[in-house]
């Protein structure tokens, strides 16, 4: 009876916390994933109740499993431990739940005229007296008495707030999924034919019961105008631009802090990346005026607006390209409020949207751009070659060159390198003005030529003097394609060190993850640990191999998370994991989790040689997010993946060894077969996570080939113990190399 006691409260303890985990996070993808589909209200209760009943089976396995712990322990402290800490977890779970503001993030009011339904997550009190200053009417809340403990209590101080702040409170109690809520969407329905009043709709996150409760406003027809404040829920499937190199269509430019280039996003792109909200705007180079762009344009149009996403159009023209329209936009949509997504139809780097590519030229370089893509068709049997964001350099021009090929190409002013005075100067300069085109004359050694074109124009350059100063101009104002910013000293810091300097604060993760994650991500390390303990000391499998399956676990979940969750919660995972291996540490030799990690190999320092390569692993992916940040989970898959294998490969077949560095006086070696195998796995480990950062299957399969031989090249190097650092960084920053 004493052990169903225990298994009960255990049970209770744990299906609180990974309840907690399972709505935030599985029910609300499935949830958003079926609205993006239009899955019916029932399928989507059907698949949700599914979950919730498959959360409480494994829920009660791994109460079972704690709770066999617990009992067999021959430890005090385990056996004390595991039900305090569940009880701790679910403890901080509920007192989350009790603090809205820390479940909903920030509260955002928009203004609405008139008969309005606002709807958005619970309001803490300061907020109510907003809305009360805004003319709002009533708060109406859709909480439900049934949800215990939490909702309970807010109702009840949701209610005393509405009446101190002098609103009328409108309770209509709604359950998701498990009840069709039929009276309370009856309530609603009359409530929007009211058509008077003003009303703030409110669930707990502001995710799922108003989600029908707006579906039934549209519904009734009534002409009420429909605002949704949904700050606190953007999209769970929502991922990050900072984390992403590429779109379907090509590579994601981020030209500045908060301002990305990205080709036309397909329809899961915009769902993923631009229907979360966060605040992002979005900016579209497409034509109306071109019948190719058209119905691209009012599609995103539609679907941009029905996501209430802030869209603007700012067409540029294809031909003849205009340098000063494609500076006017570039200087509009650098004053626009960030993060903001610019995009043409194809990426700058396609060498097919030279509106794009003059995009990115004029908003770094603020000149009126000449896009190379504009003169990969040659100029008679000659090459035009742009050597700075608006300087193109040719031979001299003749006849129909001026009207037919360089001005729809946006050159506008044309300069002959030659002394003023010689006599061939004017018979080259007869052709440009003939054509009624702005020339002038300066000297290759012209002491403010530099000056001259780093302004205006754009310049065609050609003359005798030429050759002497492309070097010189290149230089100076090139190259083509800025880098970096230029111009304004705020906007001109490199893109690379304004994210390292924000790493500390965007790295951090907030509260509300520590408390919910840290439960969950104890338990997978216990699990892992316990399953590598068990092959160890229960089937007799080797420290190698017990080892590098625990490894494998770790780094793949690691690099999963940071697609999914970005690297604050990798942070909290890592922080995890090291409390449970520091655990296994302490308690040390015959402890199940400490043989499995540490090596027979390694007598006498085997700890050292745990904790070594624990640090080492931190260190490593700090250091390449703070340098490669969106590829970091590149150099987690390439060690967790061809680290795990090297050594057991090594292990069993290998024939060809050589000593390594190694710390402590231990011995090291390593195989030229174990090594093959860390460049294999490695360049597949390579090429999964570059797809699943969004580059398309042929240029992961490239890029990631570097990266698993660059791995693998600096694994064969490594001090025994550091190469979790140095193979994370390797693969990482192969990858930021060869697509920044």
């Amino acid at each position: 009876m004493k052990k169903l006691g225990l298994f009960l409260w255990i049970w209770l303890m744990v299906g609180f916390t990974t309840g907690t985990a399972t709505l935030i996070g599985p029910v609300g993808w499935i949830a958003d994933f079926g609205r993006e589909r239009g899955w019916p209200d029932n399928l989507e209760s059907t698949v949700v109740v599914t979950v919730i009943i498959l959360h409480v089976f494994i829920s009660a396995a791994i109460s079972y499993w704690l709770t066999r712990i617990a009992t067999d322990s021959p430890t005090r402290h385990v056996r004390m431990g595991i039900p305090m800490l569940a009880s701790i977890a679910a403890l901080s779970c509920m007192a989350v739940w009790l603090s809205p503001e820390h479940m909903s993030g920030d509260f955002v009011l928009e203004s609405t005229e008139g008969s309005a339904f606002t709807f958005g997550p619970y309001p803490t009190r300061p907020q109510m007296q907003d809305l009360k200053n805004q003319g709002y009417s009533a708060v109406v809340s859709l909480l439900h008495p049934a949800v215990v403990p939490f909702e309970t209590k807010l109702i009840a101080d949701e209610e005393k707030a509405a009446q101190a702040v002098g609103l009328e409170y409108i309770h209509i109690p709604m359950l998701p999924w498990v009840s069709d809520n039929t009276e309370a969407l009856a309530r609603i329905d009359a409530l929007a034919k009211r058509r008077s009043g003003r009303y703030y709709v409110h669930c707990y996150l502001g995710r799922d019961r108003i989600r029908v409760a707006m579906r039934i406003v549209r519904e009734a027809e009534s002409g009420a105008v429909i605002d949704v404040t949904d700050p606190a829920a953007p999209r769970v499937l929502a991922k990050s631009l900072d984390e992403a190199t590429a779109f379907e269509r090509g590579k994601i430019v981020r030209i500045t802090e908060g301002v990305f280039l990205t080709p036309y996003p397909t329809d899961d792109e915009f769902m993923i990346y631009l229907a979360g909200g966060d605040g992002l705007q979005v900016v579209s180079l497409l034509d109306p005026g071109n019948a190719d762009d058209r119905p691209w344009i009012d599609k995103e149009e539609k679907l941009l607006n029905g996501n209430r996403v802030p869209y603007r159009l700012l067409p540029l023209t294809v031909y003849p390209y205009d340098s000063q329209q494609v500076l006017d936009v570039a200087r509009q949509a650098s004053r626009m409020q960030r993060p903001i997504l610019i995009h043409g139809f194809l990426s700058a780097d396609s060498q097919r949207a030279p509106t794009v590519e003059g995009f990115l030229q004029a908003f770094r370089a603020d000149v009126p751009p000449l896009p190379p893509t504009n003169f990969v068709q040659t100029m008679g049997n000659v090459q035009i070659e742009v050597i700075a964001p608006n300087v193109a350099t040719g031979p001299p021009p003749r006849g129909q060159d001026f009207g037919a090929y360089l001005y729809p190409r946006g050159i506008r002013e044309f300069v002959f390198i030659n002394d003023a005075t010689a006599r061939e100067t004017t018979e080259d300069l007869k052709p440009c003005r003939q054509a009624q085109f702005a020339c002038r004359t300066l000297r290759a050694d012209d002491p403010d030529l530099i000056e001259t074109l780093a302004s205006g124009g754009p310049w065609y350059l050609y003359g005798p003097g030429l050759e002497s100063i492309k070097g010189l101009i290149t230089d100076r104002l090139g190259p083509a394609i800025p880098e970096r910013m230029s111009g304004n000293p705020e906007s001109a810091a490199d893109p690379d060190e304004q994210a390292r300097a924000s790493f500390p604060q965007n790295a951090m993760p907030d509260l509300k993850s520590w408390i919910i994650l840290t439960p969950l991500f104890l338990l997978l390390a216990g699990a892992a640990g316990s399953l590598a303990g068990w092959l160890r000391m229960n089937r007799n499998v080797r420290t190698p191999y017990t080892r590098k399956i625990f490894h494998l676990i770790i780094f793949t979940t690691a690099a999963l998370l940071h697609v999914i969750g970005g690297l604050s919660t990798v942070i909290v995972f890592g922080a995890s994991i090291s409390g449970a291996v520091l655990y296994a540490v302490f308690r040390g030799e015959n402890f199940p989790m400490y043989e499995a990690l540490a090596r027979p190999t390694d007598a006498p320092r085997r700890t050292l040689f745990v904790i070594v390569p624990l640090l080492t692993t931190a260190l490593g992916g700090l250091a390449s997010n703070l340098f490669f940040g969106p590829f970091a989970h590149v150099g987690y898959l390439v060690t967790g993946w061809g680290d795990a294998i090297g050594e057991p490969v090594g292990t069993a077949w290998g024939r060809h060894k050589f000593a390594v560095p190694s710390l402590a006086g231990v011995s090291a070696v390593r195989s030229l077969e174990g090594s093959a195998a860390v460049c294999i796995v490695g360049i597949l480990a390579a090429c999964v996570g570059l797809s699943l950062g969004g580059l398309p299957i042929g240029s992961a399969l490239a890029i990631g080939a570097a990266c698993g031989i660059a791995g693998a090249g600096v694994e064969m190097i490594s001090h025994h113990g550091l190469d979790n650092l140095t193979v994370q960084v390797a693969a990482s920053g192969t990858a930021w190399l060869l697509l920044t």
